[in-house]
């Protein structure tokens, strides 16, 4: 967010401080600032540049400071795994994207020993998937993801080993028309 902004924001809390909140969210690095003096430009002191700034004002880090909630992976939490998923459910049929109301025991089983590389997003989008293909009340197996319900424990995953051979054939591609190439041009 540019520094202007950065200012604007924090003389609003200032201003509404009964009234607004502010929640935000980062990687797992925060930025942080160490002002070297109060005569320092600021944007000098953040390194902000106009089209890409890279820091937070020291206003905005006080208050940004105050609490630090760490969000752990799905795969860390296997036990939230079923509460996410039908809040993710509740919200896609309170919006009217589906008939599904509930999520069946079979496929929560599903989601519970898919390992979420991707996380949230990956949840989230095996739940608008899961809706969108569901006829009925309830979300069974078949209407998950094929990744989510053809997934076994212990196997190990077949994308690997995809991705190895297409880049393999690839390579031999490139190097076929390459020498092609070298043998139409007279080596040149």
């Amino acid at each position: 967010m540019p520094l202007e902004a950065q200012q604007r924001l924090v003389s609003l809390l200032d201003t509404f401080a009964d009234r607004l909140r502010l929640v935000a969210l980062c990687g797992p690095q925060p930025q942080t600032l160490v002002e070297s003096s109060e005569n320092s430009d600021a944007a000098e002191v953040l390194g902000l540049r106009d089209e890409n700034p890279s820091g937070i004002c020291a206003g905005l880090i006080e208050i940004l400071s105050s609490m630090t909630i760490v969000c752990h992976p799905l795969a860390d939490r296997v036990e939230d795994i079923p509460l996410i998923a039908t809040a993710m459910l509740d919200r896609r049929h309170a919006a009217r994207e589906g008939t599904a109301e509930r999520i069946s025991r079979a496929a929560l089983d599903a989601l519970v020993i898919y390992p979420w590389p991707r996380n949230l997003d990956e949840l989230d989008a095996a739940i608008r998937h899961a809706v969108r293909n569901a006829p009925g009340q309830s979300i069974g197996v078949e209407h998950l993801p094929l990744a989510v319900r053809s997934y076994r424990p212990g196997e190990p995953q077949a994308t690997a080993k995809t991705i190895l051979a297409l880049d393999v054939a690839v390579q031999r591609y490139q190097r076929r028309l390459i020498n092609e190439a070298l043998e139409a041009s007279g080596g040149n």
